[in-house]
């Protein structure tokens, strides 16, 4: 045994493997396999043929789970051969299906397949199980194209069994509407005419959908025709055998025809669409095992994709009812995408079949219900993955047509308030809401629920009672969500609940009181930057230009602008007192002309003072001198060198970066702003978005929010974008070399 075939059979091991997981073979891979030839020895091993069968199979299991490549002439020869030499099982058998449908018997071998299931037809022997797929192989050949014999069908139209006679009796008729006549056929024909006459007492017309029905139902009454027209017969035959095929109640027989009443009414199914939708359903079910939830969730679906979809699903589709929910929540997912572009349609497939995977139908589509638009791909992944991760329930559900940020807040909330059983739950929600938007996050939050867990019912009661009044503390004082704070609050926790408030409201002490920091005065500051700096000749230049004096300047309440010359009866309007329209002019002017006013004497104390004056009207706070001071080093340094700054802890570095931000953009500079990650630039672009507004500005974070290939992103349009390092990389290497 060469080494060569041992290599070989791993190979086919692993490619089996992917396929069980269902994974996808690129063509290359499908390439190397067709490539593939067993090595013949003079005296056949039993290695080889198991390598060579196992390659079979991987063909048949390809064309099973991707029936387009029924079109590939090389892979369907290997499956031809293989059935010219009677090499047949039932996925064998299955995967010929799918050619005949595809390929319409336009192979290179079909003639002599059809003569070697003709012969296994004619025995009895080991391939007997067989015989019912060989017939319905007939069958698509005969729907297809005109083939050389009827006997099986002839001789199988008379089986007890109605799924037999079904199959038979499509291969007959598909031959009848070739003008091929067949005496059995006809003689069974006319018999269903005679039986219809009989029951009825009506005029029976031929037709051949009616007769199919009769031969292929289980249950038939005839008083449900009875009093109707012939054209109304084949409808009510195939609901009513339909219900009785499973033994539900009244009510599920009531709910299942009202869905079906529903969808004939739909302008989509008219002229007889619903009919052929109704004969497609019954088909499937005559062929297939399915429960009647499984077959009523096929047909609900309905009414949310068009016929065209439905018709070529119920056709041709292995597995219609899962093929269904994939095309509803596909076209759900592209109704919600705000940016199709660049989006692979596999990607969106794979969504759509994970959806249903975890959470069913009913849960998928209360999701699609909560959002108005998908802005984001990652962001709904994200979603799915918590709601999975959470077991979220369909009830979990409850806001609608909203943004996937709020969809997302409003499970964390709901999940973890059914931690709490008996309580205030509207004022519980508030709580929660309140604390996730203090940037406390779910994992936090719910590491701190954890210490509800109880005993008994007269612990949970206390634990339940003193529980709520920790939240209101914690959301109502400002205490950061820092991981320190948070043990504190779990060993707050870890103690008897009569002593909870007492250890929580000694942390708000702390937190509030006890360590607020000495606010150091400017002169201080600019003493300390001295003496940590005292080597720097540059900075020491700097430093020469009085400093404090320029820093009172910015923060004096009487300084009056030179750029807008803003007067009420002769009297100044001091910068101090501006509204955020007069700092929306003040910016107009100086961008209009910006070479002029940046070059004036003090143009960046008057531009901290109104950017001053705009961020207390955005955050109610005033710059502090420490901000202050940072920002005119940074502005003060040299073209060549730039300035490094280190900003301490609580000094407001974001707040610094948003006015040194403004004062580049306003010159016309594009400004990119780095973050430690995707998540704070989006924060810190919503945050910042209204403060940067004022100045007739516009900002953006720069994550990826759908599939993006190559070419600018729309949001290096805006002045102010922030992002990720490893984000602006990307995008510059797919907007300059991709």
């Amino acid at each position: 045994m060469s080494i060569d075939i041992i290599i070989l059979d791993e190979f086919l091991n692993n490619i089996r493997q992917e396929l069980q997981k269902n994974q996808t073979l690129s063509h290359l891979t499908i390439e190397k396999l067709l490539s593939i030839r067993i090595p013949k020895n003079h005296t056949e091993n039993s290695f080889n043929i198991d390598v060579e069968q196992n390659l079979l199979d991987i063909f048949v299991e390809i064309l099973i789970k991707n029936p387009g490549y029924c079109l590939n002439q090389s892979i369907v020869d290997r499956l031809e051969i293989a059935l010219l030499s009677k090499k047949i099982n039932k996925n064998i058998l299955d995967a010929y299906k799918e050619v005949i449908k595809r390929t319409q018997c336009q192979t290179n071998n079909f003639s002599r397949v059809l003569d070697v299931f003709i012969d296994i037809l004619d025995e009895n022997g080991s391939y007997f199980k067989y015989h019912f797929d060989i017939l319905v192989c007939l069958a698509l050949a005969s729907e297809a194209t005109t083939i050389s014999t009827l006997e099986p069908f002839e001789i199988n139209l008379f089986s007890d069994e109605g799924i037999i006679r079904s199959w038979s009796f499509r291969g007959l008729r598909a031959a009848y509407e070739r003008k091929y006549q067949s005496l059995e056929f006809q003689e069974w024909c006319d018999n269903i005419i005679d039986k219809l006459v009989e029951n009825t007492k009506s005029e029976v017309h031929f037709n051949l959908d009616l007769f199919e029905t009769i031969t292929s139902v289980k249950y038939i009454d005839f008083e449900k025709i009875r009093d109707k027209s012939q054209d109304q017969w084949n409808r009510e035959l195939l609901i009513f055998d339909l219900i009785e095929r499973f033994k539900i109640s009244e009510g599920e027989r009531f709910h299942f025809y009202k869905t079906w009443l529903e969808i004939e009414e739909l302008e989509e199914f008219q002229n007889d669409k619903s009919n052929i939708l109704l004969k497609l359903l019954h088909r499937i079910l005559l062929n297939n095992k399915m429960s009647f939830n499984e077959f009523y969730d096929g047909i609900k679906i309905l009414n949310r994709i068009d016929f065209e979809n439905a018709y070529e699903i119920l056709s041709n589709s292995r597995n219609p009812c899962l093929d269904l929910q994939k095309r509803c929540l596909t076209k759900l997912l592209d109704q919600r995408l705000s940016k199709k572009e660049d989006i692979n349609s596999k990607y969106i497939d794979d969504l759509a079949s994970n959806m249903i995977s975890k959470f069913g139908l009913n849960i998928s589509y209360k999701l699609f219900d909560a959002l108005e638009n998908i802005d984001s791909l990652r962001e709904f992944e994200n979603i799915l993955n918590f709601a999975q991760e959470n077991n979220i329930e369909i009830s979990d559900i409850y806001v609608k047509e909203t943004t996937i940020s709020i969809l997302k807040r409003s499970l964390e909330i709901k999940f973890l308030g059914k931690k709490i059983v008996k309580t205030d739950r509207l004022k519980l929600a508030l709580n929660i809401d309140n604390l996730l938007g203090k940037n406390w996050n779910f994992e936090q939050l719910n590491e701190i629920f954890s210490k509800l867990k109880i005993s008994d019912n007269v612990e949970k009661r206390v634990k339940e009672e003193n529980f709520l009044y920790v939240l209101e503390i914690l959301s109502q004082y400002k205490i950061s969500p820092t991981p320190e704070n948070q043990e504190k609050v779990l060993l707050a926790l870890n103690k008897p609940p009569e002593k909870w408030l007492r250890e929580v409201n000694r942390l708000t002490v702390e937190s509030n009181f006890s360590k607020i920091r000495e606010i150091r005065s400017a002169a201080g500051l600019i003493e300390e930057l001295g003496n940590i700096n005292s080597n720097d000749e540059d900075l020491k230049n700097f430093m020469r230009i009085h400093l404090l004096e320029i820093i009172e300047k910015i923060k004096s309440s009487d300084l009056i602008s030179r750029v807008l010359d803003n007067t009420i009866k002769d009297q100044s309007i001091y910068i101090a007192q501006w509204t955020e329209e007069q700092i929306r002019q003040w910016a107009h002017i100086v961008k209009e002309n910006v070479d002029y006013w940046t070059k004036i004497n003090d143009f960046t104390i008057e531009a901290l003072a109104v950017i001053k004056q705009a961020n207390f009207l955005h955050t109610k706070f005033h710059l502090t001198d420490a901000q202050i001071l940072s920002c005119l080093i940074s502005l003060n340094a040299n073209v060549d060198k730039g300035r490094l700054l280190q900003i301490g802890t609580g000094e407001g570095k974001s707040t610094i970066i948003s006015v040194l931000a403004v004062i580049h953009a306003l010159k016309g500079k594009k400004v990119d702003i780095i973050t430690s990650s995707p998540v704070l630039a989006e924060r810190d672009a919503k945050e910042k978005e209204k403060f940067y507004n004022m100045f007739n500005l516009q900002c953006s974070d720069n994550n990826d929010k759908s599939l993006y290939l190559a070419g600018p992103k729309k949001c290096y349009r805006k002045e102010i974008v922030y992002g990720e390092a490893t984000q602006f990389q990307f995008d510059t290497l797919r907007t300059e070399y991709a």
